[in-house]
């Protein structure tokens, strides 16, 4: 019996990597992804509620967006995160 015989078909084909595997593979990836994620989430909800936040509230979200700043700095992920400021600053000038 010839080795290739007893293989499946599934048994070859490689399998495509999911964001999961990736993140298990380069944690430092997963977590410069996820800041950045959470820093325009940040942005987009001060942006949609900037009209019906009272000074604390502003505050609150605007901390919250430079903790997370901090966050991608930490995890060398400056250039990003300025992209991502840049883009809202655009955004909220339009």
């Amino acid at each position: 019996m010839d080795e290739s015989e007893g293989l499946n078909a599934t048994d070859t084909e490689q399998e495509e990597p999911t964001f999961g595997s990736l993140a298990a593979e380069c944690p430092r990836m997963a977590l410069q992804q996820m800041f950045l994620r959470r820093l325009q989430r940040l942005l987009e909800i001060r942006k949609s509620y900037q009209g019906q936040l009272n000074f604390e509230g502003t505050r609150l979200i605007d901390k919250s967006i430079y903790a997370t700043y901090c966050d991608c700095l930490a995890v060398d992920s400056l250039e990003a995160a300025q992209e991502v400021l840049r883009r809202a600053t655009v955004a909220v000038a339009d």
